[in-house]
């Protein structure tokens, strides 16, 4: 039984510098790029000139996440496992070729592990990402229900012993278009 360990669905006072707290005790920090509020929905107000990052922490290897882009742009999507700008896992959109890949950054590098294959990449398209120290299962579906839910996908990977995050990334360019909203972590 999964129990939500907090709900941001960043409804709070407009701010181009900061994503604030998601509740008491929990609060965004952004690790590369200013990230900000507009309308109820996460961005990046200043990108850096490569993976804007904000992070809340977890202390979790064994989370679910999901997070609704109302606004999905190349690049956009999850961080999970985050260690340190040079070490952490993200699964993020190609709206082109319409999957999400899911890829390793380790001291710096990215690595492409898998792809959900075909699967929704429009506007309002929630992602989701089940993980444990050995597993990672993750898909999508349409929050409008257009062109209907992936089909889960699990990779069998050795994770870290310990992460201290899990948050949103968008990348550049094109990163400040992206809007996020209804981030949820359960255990």
């Amino acid at each position: 039984v999964l129990v939500i360990f907090f709900i941001d669905r960043f409804a709070r006072r407009d701010s181009a510098s900061s994503l604030g707290t998601a509740r008491p005790g929990v609060v965004w920090h952004a690790v590369a790029g200013t990230w900000g509020t507009m309308d109820g929905s996460a961005y990046v107000s200043a990108p850096t000139s490569s993976n804007n990052i904000a992070i809340v922490s977890t202390r979790s290897s064994r989370d679910t996440i999901a997070v609704t882009l109302t606004r999905v742009v190349n690049d956009a999507g999850l961080v999970f496992w985050y260690r340190n700008q040079a070490n952490y896992w993200m699964i993020v959109a190609s709206p082109k070729f319409s999957v999400w890949a899911l890829r390793r950054v380790t001291d710096g590098k990215a690595e492409r592990v898998a792809d959900t294959g075909l699967a929704p990449t429009g506007d309002d398209t929630r992602v989701t990402v089940r993980v444990s120290p050995h597993q990672i299962e993750f898909w999508t579906e349409n929050a409008r229900r257009i062109s209907g839910v992936s089909a889960p996908r699990t990779v069998v990977v050795s994770g870290p012993a310990s992460a201290s995050g899990t948050g949103l990334i968008a990348v550049d360019p094109g990163a400040e278009r992206a809007r996020f909203t209804n981030f949820v972590v359960s255990r």
